[in-house]
């Protein structure tokens, strides 16, 4: 079985101990992302997540997980990402299942690219964004920039290097904007 894990940030820079069989390639399946999750609870870093809502079409990488079997690739990016079985996505061609909090239209969009570069399953990281539970608001390119800045110093730089360090070609609106922002001083 031939798996494709998805990757558009940390993941991407940080394999920790997901095992995979080559360097990632940058022709993945395009899927609305985001800055738009806070991490440690509500007090860390945005980070990127699927936003349906206000994620910027990004073309996505990808690479082969190590394991030819779907539970076992499940279970390494589960362990990779310290999350759960229900934050991790499939899609599963060869039986014709899948699994994803997203919509039916994005799930399709992944089965769609997924037959086109002839895998048998892909896995993707199937957390969502968690900005108006912690912060009481809607997330916005402005909303998430104010909470950047609301930071206390040592959080808003490690927040900073997660956007800098996010890979070449998942450029979100909070980061366009973000860049423009950080280089008008």
């Amino acid at each position: 079985m031939k798996i494709a894990i998805l990757a558009w940030g940390s993941l991407y820079w940080d394999l920790g101990n997901l095992n995979v069989i080559d360097k990632w390639n940058n022709d993945g399946v395009i899927l609305p992302i985001e800055f738009s999750r806070i991490s440690d609870n509500g007090k860390g870093r945005l980070t990127l997540v699927i936003d349906e809502i206000n994620g910027s079409q990004i073309k996505t990488y990808w690479n082969i997980s190590s394991f030819n079997n779907l539970d076992k690739s499940i279970k390494n990016l589960r362990e990779r990402e310290g999350t759960n079985n229900k934050n991790i996505g499939y899609v599963n061609l060869s039986e014709n299942s899948s699994y994803s909090k997203f919509s039916d239209s994005l799930t399709k969009r992944i089965i769609d690219w997924a037959d086109l570069k002839k895998f048998d399953a892909v896995i993707w990281t199937d957390l969502e964004s968690n900005f108006q539970k912690f912060m009481n608001l809607e997330f916005s390119v402005e909303n998430g920039l104010k909470y950047i800045n609301s930071l206390d110093e040592k959080r808003r730089e490690e927040a900073m290097g997660y956007i800098n360090k996010a890979p070449e070609q998942t450029i979100t609106n909070l980061r366009k904007r973000y860049n423009t922002f950080t280089t008008k001083d």
